[in-house]
């Protein structure tokens, strides 16, 4: 699976990664978009994000940052933390990062294996950062190992933000959906989608990668399963909330998950 993915990543940083980093309107056609713009995007969602009130504390020594594409968000949190480690699982969009960033000395670009963080130490860093990215994972065992690996880097009291992809409670109809979406050929998923639309006052766009590539499709997970593992990796769930529904009738979640001041948290990376 870490080699599908990263082929297909690399594909979409090859068609388009802006879109592929941010699937808007307005970014959709490499030829014809603002690149300051884009820039300015991740400025100010991850500022907006860091007012949450747990992470306004954060502290700014070191941080990870799961999924840093072309560094939409990094060069902000380059200004905030004193060091930075951005990874990502293709080498396309690293490379891509580097020569926009070229500028930013307090920032090591890590190539990953989408299934840890094997590279950071235990206990090593203040914070824990994914946006747009565990939603893309085809396999709901490696976005928990997220979870997991989020816990085995941080110090005692740091803290993790985290955005999934979560099955709203109580609505089996949407994890049907959902299975249909990412699992059904496309002759079928026609006619059940536009029913579902209508029913649905669905309106908006859709991904153009989503068929064509399972590391864009992802998973989808339930609220309990993501705080049950945090519970076991020793993590305690800070804040969290609702980012908006998406498409799929899924919900945008995040969380904010303190590392608890304990001795017994793993101390090695969690291989799958």
């Amino acid at each position: 699976m870490p080699e599908i993915m990263r082929e297909q990543w690399d594909q979409i940083t090859i068609e388009n990664p802006f879109y592929g980093v941010l699937s808007r309107e307005e970014f959709e056609d490499p030829n014809n978009l603002d690149v300051n713009k884009f820039w300015e995007t991740g400025r100010e969602d991850a500022a907006l994000l860091l007012k949450i009130p747990e992470l306004e504390q954060t502290r700014t020594l070191s941080m990870v940052e799961v999924g840093c594409g072309l560094g939409r968000m990094t060069h902000y949190f380059a200004e905030r933390f004193n060091k930075v480690y951005a990874f990502d699982v293709s080498p396309e969009m690293l490379e891509k990062a580097k020569g926009h960033w070229s500028n930013l000395g307090n920032v090591e670009w890590l190539l990953g294996n989408g299934e840890d963080l094997r590279q950071i130490s235990s206990g090593s860093v203040d914070f824990v950062f994914s946006y747009w990215v565990l939603q893309h994972i085809p396999k709901p065992a490696v976005v928990l190992n997220y979870v997991r690996e989020s816990a085995r880097v941080l110090k005692p009291g740091g803290i993790a933000f985290l955005q999934f992809r979560a099955l709203p409670p109580g609505d089996p109809m949407v994890a049907f959906k959902f299975y249909v979406t990412t699992h059904w050929p496309s002759s079928v998923q026609r006619p059940l989608r536009k029913l579902w639309d209508a029913l649905h006052g669905y309106k908006g766009t859709r991904a153009k990668f989503s068929r064509e590539f399972e590391s864009w499709r992802g998973c989808a997970l339930r609220a309990a399963t993501i705080e049950r593992i945090a519970r076991e990796s020793h993590m305690e769930v800070k804040n969290k909330g609702s980012l908006g529904k998406q498409s799929s009738g899924t919900l945008s979640m995040y969380y904010v998950f303190r590392k608890e001041n304990t001795n017994s948290a793993p101390g090695k990376s969690m291989p799958l």
